[in-house]
């Protein structure tokens, strides 16, 4: 991920980067905010999960590449 956003930031040179994901998903929120992702907005049923129950969308942002940490461990 981290990589991807970088190369939308310095190839495609992208204002900046957005993601989503249902509310309940709490692995996928921790996720963006550990990649610095900041939450924009929140849309109420705005997402409709396999069994067809409708709940919040969470949208993020991110405008600089600045917050991202460049970790890389291999193994």
């Amino acid at each position: 991920m981290n990589a991807m956003i970088r190369t939308a930031f310095k190839v495609l040179d992208a204002r900046f980067v957005t993601t989503g994901h249902a509310a309940p998903n709490t692995a996928s929120a921790r996720l963006a905010q550990k990649l610095g992702f900041r939450q924009i907005a929140q849309q109420p049923l705005g997402c409709e999960l396999p069994d067809g129950l409708l709940v919040d969308g969470i949208a993020y942002a991110i405008e600089n590449i600045a917050v991202l940490q460049l970790k890389v461990s291999w193994g």
